[in-house]
């Protein structure tokens, strides 16, 4: 398989997916597969299918929740894994997206995801992050209720990425 090169997508860096057999990280795949069986009329899942004890089994560490909120275009985060957690050094619970130092390319591929109603991954820095990673990725999946704008964003972190989304 060869590694498919990173794209630039209205001027922010992301790789939109559709298919989850491109993704290496275990817990990446299965999540996006369950979001794939979710997904309602409109496309994409509604918030009330994000049901921590429906993720597939071993996910839910490697999982952030985060709320959009239309009026203000802010990120907050409702719900942070432990491997999150562990990974950061802190606990992003409650947290705006726009309260950490360094975020302003995060919240560009937050909004990339809202306005473009797609999932999405990425690979990058851990810059805000207390431990030596020198690598993450994120899986980006969006839920929203039909004809409404995106109100909720899953994460799911891989904190030792060996390889990006692959072609066959």
């Amino acid at each position: 398989m060869r590694k498919r090169e990173p794209r630039t997508h209205d001027g922010v860096w992301l790789h939109p997916l559709e298919d989850p057999g491109l993704l290496c990280d275990v817990q990446q795949r299965a999540v996006f597969e369950y979001w794939l069986a979710m997904r309602a009329e409109n496309g994409l899942p509604t918030p009330s299918r994000i049901d921590p004890v429906q993720l597939p089994r071993g996910c839910l560490p490697f999982v952030m929740v985060k709320e959009h909120e239309p009026d203000s275009g802010r990120f907050r985060t409702r719900l942070a894994g432990t491997a999150f957690r562990n990974a950061s050094g802190f606990d992003g619970t409650n947290i705006y997206s726009d309260q950490l130092t360094g975020s302003a390319g995060t919240i560009d591929r937050f909004t990339w995801a809202v306005v473009h109603r797609q999932p999405y991954w990425y690979q990058g820095s851990l810059a805000f992050s207390v431990n030596d990673f020198k690598q993450f990725s994120v899986l980006v999946l969006p839920f929203a209720e039909p004809d409404l704008p995106v109100s909720r964003l899953l994460c799911v972190f891989d904190f030792n990425p060996e390889t990006g989304p692959t072609d066959e």
